[in-house]
């Protein structure tokens, strides 16, 4: 992942060698596989253009596939392949040194911050079923104690849609935003844009300062019918965090909207909301049935199994069981704490480092 400076000087570069909409658009076709229209709004202003790409590729972690694009594109740029190389290196020195990688990073683990994080295999395979059945629903909420990885499910929702034909991913994590009070205009926006839609006659409220439902109602109705008319794909749209209590009522009123015409007659919009309590009047709508939770004995039995796979080791059915007994005799934190999965993968990192000396 690149920070904020670094973003803007591959920005800068990308300007530099790419100064016109046409020939952004045929490196990014030609290279990507990508249409550039879908991905960023064609307008005067070619550095907007490509800010928006950027946002695109970070979104769906596709930054280091546009840095090798516009390396193959222009061979010959020096000043082009030189910030190119820094920005690589950059990325390349923050990725975690894995000693052990699963056939698929969601089948049995995946490592984050150089620790093996058990995954619940049962309930990935439930959630891909899901999100593949994209007309079944018009909302799927995710809950689970604190640390347990419902924010990785975004990774995995954009895995699945790498593999469904016209199916892509929007994210708005108000984690990342420095206020949790996203008024409805600023939620559309954002929306519109990871969808590349063109906001310009976004409804604008008339009177300010005061809760109007109608714009609610209005601004829905706006992206309705952007989504209807003009997009060519189905969005699954990821929503982090919206259950905290400062977000504007008329905006979770708006997000409600949007949810039950997903779940009638709005194909082209599917939502998956994260650590959300949906309200009575859209149950009927919402598949609440996933939930993540607290990793069991089998989860930790299914990882070591893997993991003696992965190494070439026999199968050892009573070892591996009492791996997975030793870890969870060495987790002091009680269920239900919100730093017990920390705490469990510790205890697994700790376990794999008295048994596989190259473990970090």
């Amino acid at each position: 992942m690149l920070n904020g400076e670094e973003l803007k000087k591959l920005i800068a570069a990308l300007l530099g060698a790419y100064p016109n909409y046409a020939d952004l658009e045929q490196m990014v076709l030609l290279e990507l596989d990508e249409n550039l229209a879908a991905l960023a709004s064609q307008q005067a202003n070619q550095q907007k253009v490509l800010f928006e790409l950027v946002v695109w590729a970070r979104r769906v972690d596709r930054l280091e596939d546009l840095l090798a694009a516009a390396a193959r594109d222009q061979p010959a740029n020096k000043t082009l392949r030189a910030t190119l190389n820094i920005l690589r290196e950059a990325i390349e020195s923050r990725k975690p040194k894995v000693w052990y990688t699963a056939p698929s990073p969601f089948l049995a683990c995946f490592v984050q911050r150089n620790q093996p994080f058990i995954d619940r295999h049962d309930f990935r395979k439930s959630l891909e079923h899901r999100l593949r059945g994209a007309n079944a629903f018009g909302a799927l909420v995710v809950n689970g104690p604190s640390g347990v990885g419902k924010s990785h499910c975004y990774e995995l929702i954009v895995h699945v849609a790498r593999s469904e034909v016209d199916v892509d991913v929007a994210w708005i994590n108000l984690k990342r935003s420095s206020t949790f009070k996203m008024p409805p205009d600023a939620f559309v926006r954002e929306l519109a844009l990871q969808i590349a839609l063109d906001t310009a006659s976004l409804p604008k409220q008339e009177i300010t300062g005061t809760a109007d439902p109608r714009w609610a109602r209005e601004l829905a109705a706006w992206l309705i019918g952007q989504v209807k008319t003009r997009s060519n794909k189905t969005w699954w749209v990821v929503l982090d965090a919206f259950n905290h209590p400062s977000l504007p009522a008329e905006t979770r009123e708006l997000i409600h909207l949007l949810i039950e015409r997903a779940g009638t007659d709005l194909d082209r919009l599917k939502f998956v909301l994260l650590d959300y309590q949906a309200p009575p009047e859209i149950l009927g709508f919402v598949h609440q049935d996933r939930d993540l939770s607290e990793v069991t004995r089998s989860d930790l039995i299914g990882f070591l199994e893997d993991v003696h796979s992965h190494k070439g080791l026999p199968p050892a059915e009573d070892v591996i069981e009492g791996y997975a007994d030793d870890i969870l005799a060495a987790v002091a934190v009680p269920e239900g704490h919100p730093g017990r999965m920390k705490a469990v993968a510790d205890a697994v990192a700790a376990k794999m480092r008295e048994v596989f000396p190259e473990a970090p």
